[in-house]
């Protein structure tokens, strides 16, 4: 014979059951999301990019450059790339007003320069790293994003 929990008693531990996943849920997970962009020509660029989840601590960026195609280098005139978030994009949905008030990074602008004698397209590819807040109904443990500007 099956055990029967009552009505009342299965509510609560639903109850009970859902906010322990939204309270998980509100601590963050680990997130990762990532895109690349081009850059054509020697100079400088900046880049605006939306994240689609909130990360509730300032995540890390890595950065990587390739060549594009049909790029050729020469010996001891290889070029330079370098990259940085230059302004971080965040949003307070309380206003930041309370002891609970958050702030979360949703977005980032993304400041690179590149220094060739030569002709050509780079590709920028980046990377963001960090603790994002995620939907507790879903099941999903880490999210991976990609993008292209």
């Amino acid at each position: 014979m099956a055990s029967q929990v009552p009505f009342r008693k299965r509510n609560q531990i639903n109850r009970m059951e859902s906010e322990r996943r939204t309270a998980v849920a509100a601590q963050g997970g680990p997130a990762s999301v990532e895109g690349q962009f081009m850059v054509s020509g020697t100079g400088e660029a900046v880049a605006e990019i939306h994240f689609p989840v909130g990360f509730i601590e300032k995540p890390l960026m890595f950065f990587g450059w390739e060549l594009g195609e049909g790029v050729v280098i020469e010996d001891n005139r290889f070029p330079q790339f370098s990259a940085f978030a230059h302004r971080w994009i965040t949003r307070e949905p309380d206003g930041g007003q309370g002891a609970g008030a958050r702030t979360y990074y949703i977005g980032v602008e993304i400041s690179c320069t590149s220094k060739y004698i030569g002709t050509g397209s780079y590709w920028l590819n980046w990377l963001a790293k960090g603790k994002a807040i995620t939907n507790p109904l879903s099941g999903v443990g880490d999210i991976t994003t990609s993008s292209r500007i």
